[in-house]
């Protein structure tokens, strides 16, 4: 595993996009938004 990552803003657009691509590379990811039930990462 690479490191570990805070992501804020994790439920919109942009933020889910980098999560998926940090997690892919191999970081640990902890993710932090306002609205979970509008979460794009399920």
């Amino acid at each position: 595993m690479k490191g570990n990552v805070l992501v804020t803003g994790a439920y919109g657009l942009l933020g889910s996009h980098t999560v998926r691509e940090l997690i892919e590379n191999g970081y640990h990811v902890r993710a932090f938004g306002r609205d979970s039930d509008r979460c794009f990462l399920r």
